[in-house]
């Protein structure tokens, strides 16, 4: 599809750390459950997920949501993604271990975003038994800002143009809360003329059941790297 995106998200890996105390399930009372102990932090990481989902870029526009119709500009995204607790069905569990994945948008401050998720964990704590709760944070990609009107972007423009015969008008240019080492790159070079582009589309299922590439996605790719490195426009 004709896409250049704009900006891309940071990834930021959170780990939570909920320690109880093991007995016999014949003999709850005990021991403390992590596992039901951890369901506190569960509904205030849920209520922080709605807060973070409702906020917008102030001027990246985003994908559209599809099959819904809904415009909005690029958000952030919070995902509750693993779950891990228990060893044996007679056991209380005396460990349950979440991951969360947050997108992080260009506005936002990593550091604020670190804080908001550790009070929300404060607060379900204080509603539990657990012993202890123990969060890790691990920052695997930083968010990417691309200039729309930045010299090889324009010419990237030109080529979908040419190559896929569409007027410039019906390029979507976005902003996407995956993330990539163009972040990287990015930060790097201190460059804002950032071309990423590749053959995935929002058909494509990505990370999901049946993803795929399209061969024909493939060969107007193929031509587009030719006529980009090749032609004069």
């Amino acid at each position: 599809n004709p896409i250049i995106p704009i900006g891309t998200a940071g990834a930021l890996n959170v780990t939570v750390e909920s320690f109880g105390r093991s007995c016999h399930s014949g003999m709850n009372f005990l021991g403390i459950n992590a596992l039901e102990e951890t369901v506190p932090i569960l509904v205030e990481l849920m209520k922080l997920k709605k807060i973070v989902e409702a906020r917008e870029s102030k001027n990246i526009p985003g994908l559209p949501r599809f099959g819904t119709g809904e415009k909005r500009n690029m958000t952030p995204m919070f995902n509750l993604d693993i779950i891990h607790s228990g060893t044996k069905t007679n056991i209380v569990p005396d460990l349950c271990t979440l991951t969360i994945n947050r997108r992080v948008i260009p506005d936002e401050n990593l550091e604020d975003v670190k804080e908001e998720i550790s009070e929300a964990i404060e607060r379900g704590k204080a509603k539990s038994k657990l012993l202890n709760v123990k969060t890790t944070f691990v920052y695997d990609y930083p968010p990417m800002v691309a200039d729309p009107n930045a010299l090889d972007i324009t010419k990237m423009k030109k080529v979908m143009m040419e190559v896929q015969k569409v007027p410039e008008n019906k390029i979507m240019v976005v902003g996407i809360a995956g993330s990539s080492d163009m972040g990287f790159v990015s930060e790097i070079l201190k460059t804002k003329d950032i071309i990423f582009h590749g053959v995935g589309n929002p058909g494509s299922n990505d990370h999901a059941v049946n993803e795929n590439i399209k061969l024909k996605e493939v060969k107007t790719y193929i031509k587009e790297l030719i006529v980009f490195l090749c032609a004069d426009l």
